[in-house]
């Protein structure tokens, strides 16, 4: 069964029946564009301003403003806590707040979504063993 969800009065696009996502639609694949809504180059702003807008030599020579190398204990932390997700049998696709509790990297974690969100910021992290810990554990992490 094929569902249609309406963009504009004339667009409609086909969407995947809730029913193929047992723990929440979380993705329907991917689609042809559609193209009548699509921006021609020519179309796009010659420049950028805003609250949200960042400027490269605001980041360049400051490391410390993007990147955070994790801690020992902030390793381990998101270790256990990963390993308990995976014990659980939930799906990455069922991952909630409430299901992989950090007790002491949820404030840093929350300053980062903040930042990332109101376009302040981006962040690389450092530090993770995922050649060690592998590909289920590094995604859950």
């Amino acid at each position: 069964m094929t569902t249609t969800t309406t963009i504009s009065a004339t667009t409609t696009v086909p969407t995947a029946p809730k029913s193929l996502f047992p723990d929440g639609l979380k993705t329907s694949g991917q689609h042809n564009p559609t193209y009548a809504l699509l921006t021609p180059p020519s179309l796009f702003p010659k420049e950028i301003t805003g609250p949200t807008v960042w400027k490269a030599e605001d980041y360049r020579d400051h490391p410390e403003r993007w990147t955070h190398v994790f801690s020992t204990s902030e390793v381990e932390e998101l270790g256990r806590v990963a390993d308990e997700f995976i014990t659980s049998g939930r799906p990455l696709t069922g991952m909630a707040k409430e299901f992989f509790p950090l007790p002491t990297l949820e404030a840093f974690f929350g300053s980062v979504r903040r930042e990332v969100l109101n376009g302040k910021g981006f962040i690389l992290f450092k530090g993770l063993p995922v050649q060690e810990w592998g590909l289920q554990k590094s995604a859950t992490a």
